[in-house]
């Protein structure tokens, strides 16, 4: 069992125990992994895959780490408005996705 298996384990069973403290761990692994995106960004793929990995681990650390100011909003559902208001949208299509790779 390697560590990101032992990690998404702890993840999964404080979830069904404390989700906020859930939440919290995932937050922290995902800083990890937005750093490691930095610096030792992935080569197979172009500059543009590696840049939008970066972008789409900052969008979901922002919504983890404030959950108050976030909405999940539908990839149909035009987002500007809750930007403007200071609420910071995500797609629950694109969360469902991001949380089932990683």
């Amino acid at each position: 069992m390697d560590i990101i298996e032992k990690f998404g384990n702890v993840v999964g069973n404080e979830a069904l125990k404390d989700p906020d403290k859930a939440r919290r761990l995932l937050l922290a692994g995902y800083r990890l992994q937005e750093k490691r995106l930095q610096l030792f960004p992935d080569r197979k793929l172009p500059a543009s895959g590696q840049y939008v990995a970066r972008v789409v681990m900052q969008n979901i650390i922002k919504a983890l780490a404030k959950p108050n100011d976030t909405a999940l909003v539908s990839i149909f559902v035009p987002g500007e408005l809750l930007t403007a208001a200071g609420i910071t949208p995500y797609s629950v299509e694109a969360m469902s996705c991001f949380i089932a790779g990683t």
